[in-house]
């Protein structure tokens, strides 16, 4: 496996890739560097397809909530404003949202803090 390494450390995320594909009882080798999607047109390739198939499943997860989610990283404003909206309207995260971001800490964060308006 050749990949684009999405951690700081190359070395740290081939192996954190390696063991999650073993996890499916696959053994692989792989090599992770910064930048492969600039040299080596395979990992480029990749990304393409998995912008698009990103793109398509961030239009599904609009359509489920009826409403304009964002890119869903967690600096897209957009995204952000639509996780607050949810937490405020529902009490929770909605079920496609990754709890451990800081941005959804934010969201409940602020839902619970009582405003001067509350008292």
């Amino acid at each position: 496996v050749l990949a684009d390494a999405a951690d700081t450390d190359e070395a740290r995320f081939g192996r954190r890739l390696r063991d999650a594909v073993a996890e499916t009882g696959t053994e692989v080798d792989v090599t992770a560097e910064h930048g492969a999607d600039e040299t080596h047109a395979i990992v480029s390739a990749a990304s393409v397809v998995a912008k698009v198939e990103r793109d398509r499943r961030m239009a599904e997860i609009d359509e489920r909530y009826d409403r304009e989610v964002g890119s869903g990283y967690p600096s897209d404003p957009t995204t952000r404003a639509f996780l607050a909206g949810h937490v405020e309207e529902h009490g929770e995260l909605p079920a496609c949202a990754r709890a451990t971001w800081a941005t959804c800490e934010d969201a409940l964060a602020a839902a619970e803090q009582s405003g001067l308006s509350d008292f």
